[in-house]
C-alpha cells in the first residue's frame, strides 16, 4: 500500500521539476497544489509552490509557502536557499545573509548558498 507521501514522490515531483524547467505556469501550480491536498506535511511540495510564486510575482506567497517547508522540515537547506533568495530580493540582506548561513549548516557541500552569500557581499 502506497501513503500519500510515497505517490506524491512518484507522481508529482519528477513531472513539475519538468516543468519547471520548460515553464513556469498554472499546470505547476495545480500539481504543488494537489500534491499539499494529499500531503499537507510534504515540505518539498509547499517549497516548489514557493518557487512557482516567487517566479510569478507573488513573494508573500512564497514566503508564506518558504517559512511552511522550513516549519515541517527545519533541516530543508533548499528552502533556506529559496527563501534567502526571496529575501535578497525585497533587499532583507541581513535576512538573506541569514537563510544563506543557515543552508550552509544545514549542508556544507550545498554550493547555491554560498554563491548566494557571494551575491550578497556584493552589495
Amino acid at each position: 500500500m502506497f501513503t500519500p507521501s510515497v505517490v506524491v514522490l512518484e507522481g508529482f515531483s519528477g513531472f513539475n521539476a519538468l516543468k519547471r524547467s520548460m515553464a513556469i505556469g498554472q499546470g505547476a501550480m495545480v500539481d504543488f497544489n494537489q500534491a499539499i491536498k494529499l500531503d499537507p506535511k510534504f515540505a518539498l511540495a509547499y517549497n516548489n509552490r514557493g518557487y512557482v510564486k516567487f517566479r510569478k510575482g507573488d513573494l508573500s506567497g512564497a514566503m508564506a509557502d518558504y517559512n511552511q517547508a522550513i516549519k515541517l522540515n527545519p533541516k530543508f537547506a533548499l528552502a533556506y536557499c529559496n527563501r534567502g533568495n526571496l529575501k535578497f530580493t525585497k533587499g532583507d540582506l541581513d535576512g538573506a545573509m541569514a537563510d544563506f548561513n543557515q543552508a550552509i549548516r544545514l549542508n556544507p557541500k550545498y554550493a547555491a548558498p554560498y554563491n548566494n552569500r557571494g551575491n550578497v557581499k556584493l552589495r
